[in-house]
């Protein structure tokens, strides 16, 4: 189902429904006729301004006719057509004018406005400025329908008519209005698939052992409150579940939680109503045969009385089809597709049929290869799901099922609940930015954890993310950064095309080291960063002078790496690499303030946990991240007085009272030897210490909340030892609940050997490199959250049409793509801004050919003697899935090219690995400028500021234009800068590379349509 964009889409309604918008064709006539024959004479006539329909039906016959000079378009819905929407070009092509007309029946759900908004981009993309309506006064759906498009509006009356006049230019109104819209529609659309009023379960329900079974009374016990219906292919005639799954050998029972083994004398009858409004016959109808659940089975789901809003799919591959089929043409309105067997397994073209046949019905479609949905506020729980999550703040997605089953048990034995979640496997349709959409708005959702494989549409997840991100965060765990995927991980729990379910009784995951991709540390992965650097810096240098890891060939590892940093960074989206690392940040985002800065403050009961936990944050500030600081003499002496003489004043505060230390223990768990030699009396006497302790304790967290130079506060203790290890710890819990009360600052725990919450609130992690991690983590979104959101800066010298006219002339040429010649590459960046100095410049004069208008850059200056430089690169690299990267690094002088004369190139560490910044455009100057400290933080013996400041600034601008100019032109695959020379005067480019390859346009901001 590839489409091109400007040609035909799928898109989705106010009310979450769906409808098709494509370029009219002359086979339209009878069914535009039947529009007419549909519509009201109200209708009719405020359109078409005459009563009657005759002018209607001619105009039909116009459009649809050989002597039509217009730009038509239509909407089609259920298998009829409901809209039509044109734009005439008047005299010189300068304007046009523009009408529509709706089918009754989808009035008020936005198709006018979708119609609209996809008319004017194609007239500015013909050329067009301004379009005109003449619109009836009291039409007033339609003035306010032009008023609300978000693109410059004026209006005159006359002649008993208004005449409403609109600029053809889009705006960054019309981006937020169309994002606004899209996001309605978005969550009106998945009010089907976590809301529903009723929900069909399709599959071997009559089988005890089945799959289907236990879906059923998965969503029965977990006290949906709508009607259920059980459906069986074939009911009256069931076959034995080893004949509809053949090598299924796995109990249903053996896998659902114990309050979900109803035996037939405590299952509670349900029963569905039927509704008035279902139009279709069923004449097909067979009466139930069986029940299961106290539930009827209907034999198929046009047996189902009522309504159905979402139905469950288990039913082996080949029989999908069928059943989506008959969904479709009972109207229900979404499908959670359990089966596996399509494009995992090479069978994409069943995955294409699949989504066409809920495209055409307008159900959204979760899967196919998902474990299921859950939405804990509607007591919905349906799928495959081995835990029933509790309610709480997080919302979660998983692509894979052995991360979804990782995540889900995981967050149930922290006590983090989950307010809805969703396995969409192989994400065909419902993807994780809908899913973005829906949690903008759900009150239930305060934290957004998405574990992704893939990303479908990355611009379109930058824009959904760094909108959201301002309000909630988003946590993303990306498969592996460095190995390659498993094709265990696509074996996810889900029904493969011979019926095997693999679930987690087959798959167990360790929940200490689980992680969805085989990550099992954080630590690992910061060990190989400069090294991925490195190989992304190669790789974007390749893509950019045409080498093997070019556009069109897909990313390298590396590059890929380098590329989902960069976009998550722009975003303000936090990436994790484990399970384990994901549900520690949750935790703390979820039930913690944000922290208004880098500065915690330790507070241990435990000298040797105090000491092993400065030295884990003071590498955590390394990255950068946490500064452990002093506290205020205010502090200092407050606690002086309070606490006992021997207590450790300062941001790492250590209450240990050393004569009682051999009771204490330390975080590695262990007794001291006295302890363990007198047992449980020694025991309770460590627990008489640790009681008396913890005032002292209390009192310093309150004290340390209230200082002004501390934003955050890690508590470290080590309870001793024992038989009861929650009698141990229980002292320290009430003692930090209660000093936590009223804290407006965040606060976390680190007691020995525990993960957990404190009092429902204060995260508890095992050890204290965990707590800094997750802490960082949340500074880091805090000080992104923080920044000022800056206005589109206005680039002079930028002309993106004439840039696009030399690109599209060399592609002409040159349909295959290639490395420009250093004349044209010199033309190509003046379009942007960007002067290249050096011989070439003095070349470059007039357009090249078969472009009209391309001026030459004006001829610069190479730095002359005694002028000091640092070379710096400057790339960009547009890769066929992701979009485009710009990488910016310290440059050396390149082996094989002389030194320029001049330039200082002692100490330039051009070699230095991990001092490349990489960002995906658009870029602003202020994220230019911190481009730019990272790249020289370690490279440079002076760092960023011992740059000159006006060639700082003045790299700043080229980083900017280099940005713009992948954004707004597809068929430049690469351009490389290197050497920029940075100097007292400004930025120089001394040598540029640019390679063009063809590519598909690019999905435009202002068009909504479904991928």
């Amino acid at each position: 189902m590839t489409r091109s964009v400007a040609e035909a889409c799928d898109v989705l309604l106010r009310d979450g429904g769906m409808a098709h918008i494509r370029p009219l064709r002359p086979s339209d006539r009878a069914a535009l006729h039947e529009l007419i024959a549909r519509s009201s004479p109200r209708s009719a006539y405020l359109r078409f301004f005459a009563g009657g329909t005759a002018s209607a039906h001619a105009y039909m016959d116009l459009i649809t006719g050989p002597e039509y000079l217009g730009h038509a378009l239509v909407a089609s819905a259920g298998g009829l057509v409901v809209g039509v929407a044109e734009c005439i070009p008047g005299p010189g092509g300068a304007e046009a004018e523009v009408g529509i007309l709706l089918d009754d029946r989808v009035h008020g759900q936005g198709l006018g406005t979708l119609l609209l908004e996809h008319v004017a981009l194609d007239a500015a993309d013909a050329g067009v400025e301004d379009l005109v309506a003449t619109v009836l006064p009291e039409n007033r759906a339609m003035l306010r329908v032009l008023h609300d498009l978000g693109l410059p509006v004026e209006q005159r009356y006359e002649r008993g008519q208004v005449e409403i006049r609109i600029a053809a230019r889009p705006t960054e109104r019309l981006v937020a209005e169309i994002e606004a819209r899209a996001h309605e529609a978005e969550r009106g659309s998945l009010a089907h698939v976590f809301t529903p009023g009723s929900v069909a379960v399709i599959g071997d329900v009559l089988d005890p052992d089945g799959l289907g079974n236990r879906v059923l009374r998965d969503l029965v016990a977990g006290g949906f409150p709508g009607p259920i219906h059980p459906v069986a292919p074939r009911a009256a005639q069931t076959p034995p579940a080893a004949e509809v799954f053949p090598d299924t050998h796995i109990s249903c029972k053996a896998r659902m939680p114990p309050e979900a083994h109803l035996s037939p004398a405590t299952e509670t009858p349900r029963t569905g109503s039927a509704s008035p409004d279902v139009e279709e016959s069923r004449a097909d109808e067979m009466p139930p045969v069986a029940e299961v659940c106290g539930l009827p089975v209907h034999a198929g789901v046009a047996a189902v009385p009522g309504p159905v809003d979402l139905a469950v799919v288990a039913v082996p591959a080949p029989a999908v089809l069928g059943v989506a089929g008959e969904c479709a043409r009972r109207r229900v309105r979404a499908l959670v597709v359990l089966t596996g067997g399509f494009a995992e397994a090479g069978d994409r073209e069943a995955e294409w049929e699949l989504l066409r046949v809920c495209r055409e019905a307008g159900m959204r479609l979760v899967g196919p290869g998902s474990l299921g949905v859950v939405n804990t506020a509607a007591r919905l729980h349906a799928g495959l799901l081995p835990v029933r999550p509790a309610a709480g703040p997080l919302g979660l997605m998983a692509q894979s099922g052995t991360a979804a089953v990782a995540l889900l048990e995981g967050a149930g034995r922290l006590g983090l609940g989950v307010s809805s979640f969703a396995s969409v496997g192989d994400k065909a349709d419902v993807s994780g930015n809908d899913l973005l959409e829906y949690w903008e708005d759900d009150p239930a959702t305060r934290v957004i954890a998405l574990h992704l494989e893939s990303f479908g549409n990355p611009r379109r997840f930058g824009r959904i993310a760094r909108r959201i991100g301002a309000r909630k965060p988003i946590i993303v765990m990306k498969r592996d950064r460095h190995a390659p995927e498993s094709p265990s991980i696509r074996a996810n729990t889900a029904i493969t095309a011979s019926g095997v379910a693999i679930t987690a009784a087959t798959a167990p995951i360790a929940a200490s080291t689980a992680t969805a991709s085989g990550v099992a540390d954080t630590a690992a992965t910061a060990s190989a960063g400069a090294s991925t650097e490195s190989a992304a810096s190669g790789a974007v240098s390749a893509a950019a002078s045409g080498g093997a890891s070019s556009a069109g060939t897909g990313l390298s590892a590396a590059s890929m790496e380098a590329a989902v940093d960069a976009l998550l960074r722009a975003c303000g989206a936090i990436r994790e690499d484990s399970v384990r690392g994901m549900l520690d940040t949750a935790r703390l985002l979820a039930f913690q303030s944000l922290p208004d800065g880098p500065r915690v403050a330790i507070v241990s009961d435990s000298g040797h946990a105090a000491v092993h936990a400065a030295a884990v944050t003071s590498g955590a500030c390394e990255r950068p991240g946490l500064v452990v600081g002093d506290l205020c003499p205010a502090t200092v002496a407050a606690l002086r007085a309070r606490l006992r003489p021997g207590s450790a004043l300062g941001g790492l505060l250590d209450l240990t009272d050393h004569s009682t230390a051999a009771l204490s223990g330390d975080l590695s768990g262990g007794c001291s030897a006295e302890a363990d030699a007198g047992g449980v009396g020694d025991f309770a006497a460590a627990i008489k210490a640790v009681l008396g302790n913890m005032d002292d304790l209390a009192s310093a967290i309150t004290a340390v909340l209230a200082d002004p130079g501390v934003d955050a506060v890690l508590v470290i203790s080590a309870p001793p030892s024992g038989p009861d290890p929650g009698a141990a710890r229980q002292p320290t819990w009430e003692a930090i609940a209660a000093a936590t009360r009223s804290a407006t600052k965040p606060v976390l725990a680190c007691l020995a050997g525990w993960d957990g919450l404190i009092d429902g609130r204060i995260p508890v992690y095992a050890t204290p490199e965990r707590a800094a991690h997750a802490l960082a983590q949340a500074a880091g979104y805090a000080a992104w959250r923080a920044r000022p959101v800056l206005a589109p800066e206005e680039l002079p010298g930028v002309d993106p049409p004439l840039a696009r006219r030399l690109v599209a002339a060399d592609l002409a040429a040159y349909p295959e793509g290639r490395l420009l010649d250093d004349r044209t590459a010199a033309r190509l960046l003046a379009a942007y801004g960007i002067r290249v100095t050096g011989p070439v410049a003095e070349t470059v004069a007039g357009p090249g050919p078969g472009v009209e208008g391309v001026q030459g850059t004006e001829p610069g200056a190479e730095p002359g003697p005694g002028v000091e430089g640092v070379e710096m690169v400057v790339r960009g690299v547009a890769y066929e899935t992701f979009g485009p990267l710009v990488m910016v690094r310290p440059g050396s002088t390149a082996p094989g090219r002389p030194g320029l004369p001049g330039v200082n190139t002692d100490d330039q560490a051009g070699a230095h690995a991990g001092d490349h910044a990489f960002r995906v455009p658009p870029i602003d100057r202020a994220e230019a400028g911190r481009m730019i400290g990272e790249s020289c933080r370690a490279a440079l013996p002076y760092g960023h500021r011992g740059l000159p400041e006006a060639g700082v600034r003045a790299l700043e601008d080229l980083i900017v234009r280099v940005g713009r100019l992948m954004d707004d032109q597809p068929g430049v695959a690469g351009i490389d800068l290197d050497p920029v020379v940075v100097t007292p005067y400004g930025a120089v480019v001394v040598h540029a590379r640019v390679r063009l390859a063809p590519a598909p346009p690019l999905p435009s901001p202002f068009r909504r349509r479904l991928r």
